[in-house]
């Protein structure tokens, strides 16, 4: 057994599921009041993992050139936003205030 090896595949399963947290945690801070939206965020998230192990069990990267592996993790760069996100980038969050707290130009 290569130590190499197991220490890499620890720290990328760390990494990854810490960024599954993040992920989640703004789905749920988006979907919080909403009656419903914790069950679609739960199946949603075990939905996709099943079938990313689908995919991965069925194909694996033996379709890939070896040295074609390495930019998979750009993958999701490139992908489409999907329709119920769109228009939710980081400057297009509309927050609604009391009138009294809004802001106001000086003069």
């Amino acid at each position: 057994m290569n130590l190499g090896i197991i220490g890499q595949a620890v720290g990328l399963f760390a990494v990854t599921n810490i960024d599954d947290i993040l992920i989640l945690s703004l789905f749920f801070a988006q979907g919080a009041g909403r009656p419903g939206s914790a069950r679609r965020i739960v199946i949603g998230q075990y939905l996709g993992f099943a079938a990313i192990v689908a995919v991965a069990a069925a194909f694996g990267a033996t379709f890939l050139p070896e040295s074609a592996i390495p930019y998979l993790g750009l993958l999701p760069l490139v992908c489409p936003t999907p329709p119920r996100m769109a228009g939710r980038g980081p400057g297009t969050a509309s927050i609604s205030r009391p009138a009294s707290k809004q802001y106001q130009s000086p003069g």
